[in-house]
């Protein structure tokens, strides 16, 4: 099953953020890219990975999820959960756990 966030394709340079469009935001930002486009060309992928959040941001993202999200039995989120950080989209994804009964 697809998730919402799969539908959106992966950037054309950097291939690890979902854009709306077909170069991400951080990659636009680059003058090399921004300068390819011009010309009317998509540069190839790069080996460069996109910023990643800091271990304080993360935590701050785990801990603002806990605090909306967050209920006992139901949706729980740990404290380590896996965080993938979208800068583009102003927020970032937190792993959470979700509880399913036998009768569900």
């Amino acid at each position: 099953m697809k998730k919402a966030w799969d539908t959106k394709p992966l950037c054309k340079v950097c291939k690890q953020i979902r854009t709306k469009s077909i170069i991400c935001s951080y990659c636009m930002g680059k003058a090399s890219v921004r300068k390819a486009v011009k010309q009317g060309f998509i540069p190839k992928h790069t080996a460069e990975k996109p910023p990643q959040p800091t271990k304080a941001q993360e935590k701050a993202y785990v801990e603002a999820a806990q605090r909306v999200h967050h209920d006992e039995g139901t949706c729980e989120i740990d404290d380590g959960a896996t965080v993938s950080w979208a800068p583009e989209g102003g927020g970032a994804y937190v792993q959470a756990w979700v509880w399913v009964s036998d009768d569900d």
